[in-house]
C-alpha cells in the first residue's frame, strides 16, 4: 500500500522517454524547466529518464512536451503511475510473439 506522500511523489515525477544517450541532466533539466522547478533527473543512458518536479502543476503541464523534439529525438512524456499498472498489469505483453523472448 502507498502512502499520500509516495503518490504525490509519483505525479510529481514523469517518464520521458526518446532522450539520446549522450544528453546532460542538466540538459534534460533545461528542457523541462520552462513547465517549472525540475528538482531531479534520473538520466538512464539508455533513451530514457525519469525527471522530477517539485510542484505537481509543473508535471502536469510538462505531459505537453510528449511528441516534442528534444535533440533531433521525438520524446514520449508519461506520468509513472500509469507505466507502473501498465507492466504490473499485463507483464505478458511485454514478452513479444509466442516462441520469441521480449525485452532489450
Amino acid at each position: 500500500m502507498t502512502s499520500s506522500s509516495d503518490n504525490e511523489f509519483q505525479r510529481r515525477r514523469l517518464f520521458v522517454h526518446g532522450i539520446p544517450p549522450k544528453s546532460s541532466n542538466a540538459q534534460i533539466a533545461a528542457f523541462f524547466a520552462p513547465f517549472g522547478h525540475v528538482s531531479a533527473v534520473h538520466n538512464s543512458k539508455h533513451g530514457y529518464a525519469f525527471v522530477t518536479f517539485e510542484e505537481e502543476e509543473a508535471a502536469d503541464k510538462a505531459l505537453g512536451a510528449n511528441g516534442d523534439l528534444f535533440q533531433g529525438k521525438v520524446l514520449s512524456v508519461r506520468r509513472l503511475p500509469e507505466l507502473y499498472f501498465t507492466l504490473k498489469a499485463r507483464p505478458d505483453d511485454l514478452k513479444g510473439p509466442p516462441g520469441q523472448k521480449g525485452g532489450y
